[in-house]
């Protein structure tokens, strides 16, 4: 309603508030989804404010490698909905116009590589129609991807395959790029031992801490020379990061028996 004051003899006009779009975003994320297996995720954005909201558009934040210089999705995305399209790790999906009480979802299947580092998508929406609240404007999900378990099979010569670098944090960035990988051999043995071919001056030993999980450590001499901590992935495949003794290079590994 229209309202008038007069004040000090002077009358003012006050014009009631404009209405205003309000959207509201969600994202949602599959249960019991394991690393490399595809899950449907989805966001959906409402409009629950007064106002038909235009130039609507959704910008989906997928995790991402730590190659340098290219960055990469750190996994298989597919089954995109109509109107979304992928540039380097954003995927951004065009919405339209959002009218006043209505819902629309965008779907797409992601299948999250095993990474050392914690696995999050994030999305935010977005209209060229003013609005007066962005606080439901963003959702999140820490991606909790089940591993495998998996046996260690002793006695046999096994390959380790591997890249080396700074900041990684998945076998997957090694993939990436398979020129980067090197491979050596190792025979993991019944009494918790490791027997490194051609490496006569390297020992090692290994240990499950739980099903799905492998752990060694590789020595030179009596010195620590690196460490692994991996998990299964499936096929018999455990991937990980192994570490250095006070280097800042990393190396992710597969091992498979």
């Amino acid at each position: 309603m229209t309202k008038f004051f007069a004040c000090l003899g002077v009358l003012m006009f006050v014009a009631p508030a404009l209405a205003n779009p309000n959207l509201k975003l969600t994202l949602s994320a599959p249960s019991g989804i394991a690393v490399y297996q595809a899950g449907t995720y989805g966001v959906t954005v409402l409009n629950n404010g007064k106002k038909s909201a235009f130039g609507t558009k959704v910008v989906i934040n997928l995790p991402a490698t730590s190659t340098s210089p290219t960055v990469h999705v750190l996994g298989q995305l597919s089954g995109l909905a109509s109107g979304c399209t992928l540039a380097g790790t954003k995927l951004t999906c065009q919405l339209g116009t959002l009218a006043k009480g209505a819902t629309v979802t965008k779907t797409f299947n992601f299948a999250g590589a095993y990474s050392s580092a914690p696995m999050v998508i994030s999305a935010s929406s977005s209209t060229t129609t003013y609005e007066n609240d962005l606080s439901d404007n963003n959702a999140s999900k820490t991606l909790a991807l089940a591993t495998i378990s998996t046996a260690v099979v002793t006695g046999v010569e096994v390959p380790h395959e591997h890249c080396t670098g700074t900041n990684l944090t998945s076998y997957y960035e090694c993939e990436l790029y398979p020129s980067s990988i090197s491979v050596h051999h190792a025979t993991f043995l019944a009494g918790g031992g490791i027997s490194i071919t051609g490496q006569g001056t390297y020992s090692g030993s290994w240990w499950q801490s739980s099903p799905d999980r492998l752990q060694f450590q590789y020595f030179e001499g009596p010195d620590l020379a690196a460490t692994f901590d991996g998990r299964g992935v499936g096929g018999g495949c455990f991937e990980g990061l192994t570490t250095f003794p006070g280097s800042s290079y990393v190396s992710p590994y597969q091992i498979c028996f």
